[in-house]
């Protein structure tokens, strides 16, 4: 299968995730959407939109843990997490700072995947932050 095909595949996917777990009514539990949005993300063959600045030394895949537990304690120790402002979090801004890119190409070519990340990170921390045993 074509990497493009493959990423497009995975876009879709969390697509249909967010759209189900966005929700108001019915707020996914941090689990699930760390099951259902980020894990797709780290057990993708296609890099992370982080190699659009980074190359290959900078990857999501190198801050997703094995839990949703630990993935969060990682990214709180490392401040990477804002659990006062969740959406002002310091790894939703490291994701974003594609679009920041001089080269228009570039950002096109990543923009989807950017965007499929940032929405799953965002979703998930917003789901973390609710939960009061994760905040210490």
């Amino acid at each position: 299968m074509k990497p493009g095909i493959h990423a497009l595949r995975v876009l879709l996917c969390l697509t249909a995730f967010h759209s189900a777990a966005s929700s108001p009514s019915q707020a996914a539990s941090h689990e699930d959407v760390f099951n259902d949005r980020l894990l797709p993300i780290f057990r993708s063959s296609d890099p992370s939109s982080c190699v659009q600045c980074h190359l290959s030394s900078v990857d999501l895949k190198d801050y997703i843990l094995p839990s949703s537990d630990q993935t969060f304690a990682s990214l709180r120790e490392q401040g990477l997490i804002n659990l006062e402002e969740p959406s002002k979090s310091k790894i939703l801004e490291l994701i974003s700072m594609g679009e920041r890119d001089y080269d228009k190409g570039a950002v096109m070519i990543h923009e989807k995947m950017r965007k499929a990340e940032y929405e799953a990170f965002s979703n998930w921390i917003q789901a973390c932050a609710r939960d009061s045993r994760l905040k210490t």
